[in-house]
């Protein structure tokens, strides 16, 4: 974060105010970022997961099945509206997403788009939505009808489930992959899936 701010900080006096010549950066060696391989849930861990939601904390239930059997990033199932789903026609469009409190943009231009939902999730999306709700309410709240937080959600619950499930720890990000090796296993198309 440090470094990206100020790279463009000196960029833009070197460029648009004149104020300096050269780049300091430039024989700077930064050591190479280690990014870990995915590491999917398998269908019987997700399903053990996803049953200790509905036992021990309903309220998250359909936030967790929603994870992963749509491999919507973390930050896109917080930001979703009661306006982005259509319950009817089973589908959500992503327009947002929500990490810190605040709503930005998708992660990039592709992920903002609408996806068909598998009829498990629209059931537990219908049996969630109340009668009468404003548009722009969040589908997923905490116990005080606040937005959840993702932090607050995975060091409170998320670590808690897999515990008790005795399901190896993994990022909740691993729901999102877990959608795709599951749909992959299934023989899905990958230009199909890649788009959803």
């Amino acid at each position: 974060i440090i470094d990206a701010n100020f790279r463009a900080l000196y960029r833009d006096a070197r460029d648009i105010d004149d104020l300096v010549n050269g780049d300091p950066f430039a024989r700077l060696k930064w050591p190479r970022k280690v990014v870990p391989s995915p590491d999917p849930f398998d269908e019987a861990e997700r399903d053990l997961v996803v049953d200790y939601f509905w036992r021990k904390h309903r309220l998250f239930h359909p936030f967790v099945v929603t994870a992963f059997r749509t491999g919507l990033r973390p930050a896109e199932p917080i930001g979703l509206r009661w306006g982005d789903v259509d319950i009817r026609r089973g589908s959500l469009t992503v327009r947002r997403s929500r990490t810190m409190g605040e709503d930005n943009a998708p992660k990039t231009t592709k992920a903002g788009r609408t996806i068909r939902l598998l009829q498990d999730v629209v059931a537990v999306l219908r049996d969630l939505r109340p009668l009468r709700l404003p548009e722009d309410a969040f589908v997923f709240t905490n116990q005080h009808g606040l937005p959840l937080d993702n932090e607050h959600f995975v060091d409170r619950h998320w670590h808690r489930a897999l515990r008790a499930t005795g399901v190896r720890p993994r990022k909740f990000y691993a729901c999102r992959h877990s959608f795709i090796s599951v749909a992959l296993t299934l023989g899905v198309n990958i230009k199909w899936l890649a788009d959803y």
